[in-house]
């Protein structure tokens, strides 16, 4: 594959993605040949993994082995009327240490859409189970995790109005639970009316109205959410682009909190290099926040404005074969109401993140990254994170591949728990069906 091929099917990747998140203005059109695609896959793995600090403590570092077991689903179905799409992973952990439990889990997603009755009229169900650390001051070990799930049900209704106008009506519902924190279960019920305007082929407009009402399942506690939001988004000669801004309201039985939000996100694609810039102001409840496991606390019932803004790089070279990625990034939680505590310390995050991908030859393949973060907690703790890993994959045949991993890791915790590294090596033989 040629550079030019390369980045054509890198910006069509990001237009798609930049848009998924609006309505688009115009319904597709009819289509009496019904395109379809199928793709499905199961793989079944078996990998040992060699700690020389195992249980991640300061001192008295001791090694151990883990043996894996883990088989992932994946299904991917798209006709002219609906779209299914999911991801699931079991896992199985055996350790040699005694003093750490064996352990088992399973995370993944799935989303459905589907037409109803008209090309305008769309429903949607979909799922996500996530694994999380439950005490950002502790480890990361199975005894320090937990497991979240969230199910979102939706309708939507586009009326076409002409053809540069088009109005959105919608509702959603959404369930929140977690295997051992149930006092942070919630749930909400959402409206939105939205007003979408083509001001050209390559730029939409759209206005909304979101309300909703939230509620703490296991304290008995809700609050109410409104949105009013503008919104652009458009295509340029390098890329795409978003941009939107509002207010954002909540009210309770004795408090009342207002604020702007805001979304930007632009991309540029140059030849061979691929640039991206993000930043958003959003209102979020600590049940429904989202992030990596290692960013998410649901230790307490928590309403936050979350401030993000991150820069990525990636360059493509030799025909593709070699991929350097780069990222900076930034956030900030800034918790302006605690339901069931007192206020606590604002939550922040800054890092980078560097990886370098080659693809020897068709079967061969090697990567080098290392990641770098440093949290200060809503604890008033501090957190600095630093890993870095080198790896191979081999494949076999098509179905069968062989993939060796050494990495380096190290925390440090400032105030509470001092922190530890770890050198850890592992071995995976995977069979994909």
């Amino acid at each position: 594959m040629n550079i030019s091929n390369l980045c054509k099917q890198i910006y069509s990747a990001i237009l798609i993605t930049t848009l998924s998140s609006v309505t688009c203005v115009k319904a597709v059109d009819n289509n009496d040949d019904e395109q379809f695609s199928r793709s499905k896959f199961i793989e079944v793995g078996a990998e040992y993994e060699y700690s020389d600090n195992i249980y991640k403590i300061a001192n008295d570092e001791q090694s151990g082995s883990t043996l894996i077991g883990d088989v992932e689903l994946g299904y991917e179905q798209q006709s002219a009327s609906n779209t299914i799409v999911l991801n699931y992973y079991t896992k199985y952990e055996g350790q040699s240490e005694n003093a750490l439990e064996n352990s088992s889990y399973w995370i993944g997603k799935s989303a459905l859409t589907q037409e109803l009755f008209s090309k305008n009229i769309l429903f949607n169900l979909a799922h996500s189970r996530q694994r999380y650390i439950i005490d950002e001051n502790k480890t990361n070990l199975a005894g320090n995790q937990d497991e979240r799930d969230v199910v979102d049900l939706g309708l939507k209704w586009l009326l076409p109005f002409s053809q540069r106008t088009t109005f959105v009506f919608a509702v959603a519902h959404e369930e929140i639970w977690f295997d051992n924190s149930n006092n942070n279960d919630s749930n909400s019920n959402t409206g939105q009316t939205s007003w979408q305007y083509a001001l050209s082929k390559t730029m939409q407009l759209q206005l909304s109205y979101m309300g909703s009402e939230h509620k703490f399942d296991g304290l008995d506690s809700d609050y109410r959410q409104h949105n009013l939001d503008a919104q652009i988004t458009g295509q340029y000669r390098l890329g795409t682009y978003l941009l939107s801004m509002g207010e954002t309201w909540i009210q309770g039985s004795d408090y009342d909190y207002n604020g702007q939000h805001y979304g930007l996100s632009i991309n540029a694609l140059m030849r061979a290099h691929l640039l991206q810039l993000s930043a958003s102001r959003t209102l979020l409840n600590s049940a429904q926040q989202v992030g990596e496991p290692d960013e998410l606390d649901f230790s307490g019932n928590s309403v936050f404005w979350r401030s993000k803004i991150s820069l990525d790089y990636q360059y493509t070279m030799l025909d593709g074969r070699l991929v350097s990625k780069a990222r900076l990034y930034f956030s900030n939680d800034d918790n302006i109401l605690m339901i069931n505590s007192g206020a606590t310390e604002d939550k922040n995050r800054y890092g980078t993140y560097g990886e370098l991908v080659w693809s020897v030859t068709k079967k061969f393949s090697s990567g080098i990254s290392a990641d770098y973060y440093k949290e200060e907690l809503n604890s008033g703790d501090n957190k600095k994170y630093t890993e870095a890993k080198v790896y191979g994959r081999y494949n076999i045949n098509d179905s069968l591949y062989i993939q060796c991993s050494a990495t380096f890791e190290k925390q440090t915790d400032i105030q509470v728990t001092p922190g530890y590294q770890e050198q850890h090596y592992s071995t995976r033989i995977a069979f994909r069906y």
